[in-house]
């Protein structure tokens, strides 16, 4: 795994322990950030991730966007169980690493995999007062953020 994506999975993961409700829309199918995405900073560049949390027993995906839209991290999850993450290079569509994981478990033989209990509670934001605190605003052509 590359040195951006451990620094992205530790952020998201560890440092950021701030959350705020899901919503309920389809986030597995959403193709660029919703508006109301969280924002966060990695390596100077801002990322977006929705939903914000994810709460008991969500079921859907919790994506990562780069600055110019494109997926990052994706994490699916059924009735609130982590089953795969998955992380994309820059311009690819197929995941450069899929973690898969059952019954609470890592299941997938990878070094670049992070373990369940690691995961399973969902990148971490932060709320969105901070965000505009600590985020430089950002200008409406380079932003991928869609409603």
């Amino acid at each position: 795994m590359s040195k951006t994506l451990r620094t992205i999975f530790f952020f998201s993961f560890t440092v950021l322990g701030y959350v705020q409700a899901a919503h309920s829309k389809d986030s597995c199918s959403l193709a660029a950030p919703p508006h109301d995405s969280a924002l966060n900073m990695s390596h100077g560049a801002v990322v977006f991730i929705y939903p914000r949390s994810i709460e008991k027993g969500f079921s859907g995906c919790q994506k990562m966007w780069g600055s110019t839209g494109e997926t990052l991290v994706k994490l699916t999850f059924k009735q609130g169980e982590l089953v795969l993450l998955e992380s994309f290079e820059h311009g690819r569509t197929n995941p450069a690493i899929s973690c898969r994981y059952r019954n609470e478990k890592l299941t997938t033989k990878l070094d670049d995999c992070p373990a369940y209990e690691d995961s399973v509670a969902g990148m971490k934001t932060m709320p969105a007062e901070a965000e505009q605190r600590i985020i430089p605003p950002i200008p409406s052509d380079r932003d991928p953020r869609r409603n």
